[in-house]
């Protein structure tokens, strides 16, 4: 991988072996047999930029009409949901009263979810000044922001579950106030600004050592178990470039994914071709960004047990590429096989 003077990790590689000269003799024959496919494709991209385009518009602003009010209700769903309820404890309250003794136990009991009423209205208003004033991650999905949306514009209808919670009925599903709350992924700069201060130490380090290094990466990355975390960490970019721009500009990607997922038959589907082909090569690009791609089968731990040890690698590199160009003078007097065995971490004789 090679680091540009721009501040990028891994860019460079991949331009360096394109040669467009002649371009125009390239592609002079084939131009009208093309055009129609590439006609197609570039209209479905444009749908889908679009489409991408015109939910990011309506996430923003949306959280600028909360904004607008400080987290309060601009429409009366939540408030006829309020009343409704508020008037069957109402009835419940005045039949306990009328009880000869009074109902303690039932009377306590409303009380109780009456408090628990006005606790959830200020809760409600916190969430979506919360949502509405935090940075979101790369990583949230176009239906992660549908939904976001239609909560803060307050496109629902409420129900109550069985055991009490309140809902939202959002586009034929139900959410409970948690599981809108865990739709939002944050942007958390903290794990970027500690890679780049682990980068900076490393690569102006005289000596190296791949094992030191890759252990101090992972020690500021988010966890395995931290799948919001580490989908904001891989969406979002560190060092002004994301993961999925190391994995496009990676020219040694390729051979190294080879050596890792080879045996792994969720990407080597095809048995008559050793190894990972360059199409099961593009849909393991995929899968390893996206959580929930069909790869995965809804389990997106199975996601960060690939991803996670993934990232630490390219990071690892990218750190490595930069110490043999600050510190060339470390390698000087090493062969060829040295060389790559002492970026390894692999130990070899003076002779070797």
């Amino acid at each position: 991988m090679a680091r540009t003077g721009d501040g990028n990790l891994m860019k460079g590689a991949a331009a360096a072996y394109k040669n467009y000269d002649n371009v125009g003799g390239m592609y002079a024959g084939i131009d009208k047999a093309t055009k129609a496919f590439s006609d197609s494709v570039m209209d479905t991209a444009k749908k889908k930029k679009a489409k991408k385009d015109a939910i990011d518009k309506d996430w923003n602003k949306s959280k600028d009409s909360v904004l607008e009010s400080y987290g309060s209700f601009k429409t009366t769903v939540d408030y006829d949901f309020t009343f409704d309820e508020l008037k069957g404890l109402k009835e419940e309250l005045y039949a306990a009263q009328n009880e000869n003794p009074p109902n303690q136990k039932v009377i306590s009991s409303v009380n109780a979810r009456m408090n628990g009423m006005k606790n959830g209205i200020n809760d409600d208003v916190e969430l979506r000044k919360m949502l509405a004033t935090m940075d979101h991650s790369k990583a949230m999905s176009d239906n992660e922001k549908e939904i976001l949306t239609a909560f803060q514009n307050e496109n629902y209808t409420l129900s109550r579950n069985e055991n009490g919670e309140k809902e939202y009925n959002i586009n034929g599903n139900k959410y409970t106030k948690a599981q809108v709350e865990d739709l939002h992924i944050p942007q958390n700069p903290e794990y970027s600004n500690n890679f780049t201060k682990v980068f900076t130490k490393n690569a102006k380090s005289k000596k190296w050592s791949r094992n030191t290094v890759e252990a101090e990466v992972k020690n500021v990355m988010p966890k395995k178990n931290d799948i919001k975390g580490l989908r904001a960490f891989a969406a979002d970019d560190i060092m002004n470039q994301s993961f999925a721009d190391m994995l496009d500009y990676d020219t040694t990607f390729e051979s190294e994914v080879n050596n890792y997922l080879n045996e792994d038959p969720r990407f080597d589907t095809n048995k008559n071709t050793p190894g990972i082909d360059e199409t099961e090569f593009a849909m393991m690009k995929q899968a390893v960004l996206d959580p929930y791609h069909d790869i995965w089968e809804g389990d997106v731990n199975r996601w960060a047990e690939v991803t996670h040890p993934l990232l630490a690698e390219r990071l690892t590199n990218a750190i490595k590429n930069e110490h043999e160009i600050v510190n060339p003078s470390a390698t000087k007097d090493m062969t060829a096989t040295q060389r790559l065995n002492y970026y390894k971490g692999i130990k070899t004789s003076k002779n070797s």
